[in-house]
């Protein structure tokens, strides 16, 4: 019994000759690179030196740890706005669902930002999590969809 399927080469599209490699790829789209870094640096000197020149913190502290922990008032907003990041991480961590892994990735990332907000921003300026939120909606969906769809049709 012989197989007649093609089998794709393992290697499509990558250049394996050092020199080839060189002259490709990461090279040509360096100039864009360093142009965005220039953009983005330009940007936030102008912001900072022109536009706000006395913009600063004031008498806050650059750790806000201990007034997090301390001032339940700022509890509120922040357990309301992560009840669905808590969510999600709980079926994760109990493993109910295997995430794909470019969501694991992300949740990953919200945790470790998560952990940083609490120590150096205010808990209950919730905006600051807002990218996060928001890239997470997807993997928050799909974790839903499991959870109640799934589990539901299992009874039927």
């Amino acid at each position: 019994m012989t197989c007649h399927h093609k089998v794709a080469p393992l290697n499509r599209g990558r250049v394996s000759d050092p020199a080839q490699a060189a002259s490709s790829g990461s090279q040509k789209n360096a100039p864009g690179s360093a142009g965005g870094y220039l953009l983005a640096g330009g940007i936030q000197y102008y912001l900072m030196h022109v536009t706000y020149p006395h913009a600063g913190y004031g008498t806050t502290p650059v750790f806000e740890l201990a007034l997090n922990l301390t001032q339940p008032i700022r509890w509120v907003p922040f357990v309301l706005f992560m009840l669905p990041w808590a969510w999600v991480m709980t079926i994760l961590a109990r493993g109910r669902w295997a995430a794909p892994s470019p969501g694991l990735a992300m949740v990953a990332g919200s945790a470790i930002y998560v952990a940083l907000w609490l120590v150096v921003g205010r808990m209950d300026e919730v905006r600051i999590f807002l990218p996060y939120a928001v890239a997470l909606i997807p993997l928050t969906c799909a974790c839903a969809m499991h959870r109640f769809v799934d589990a539901r049709d299992a009874i039927l």
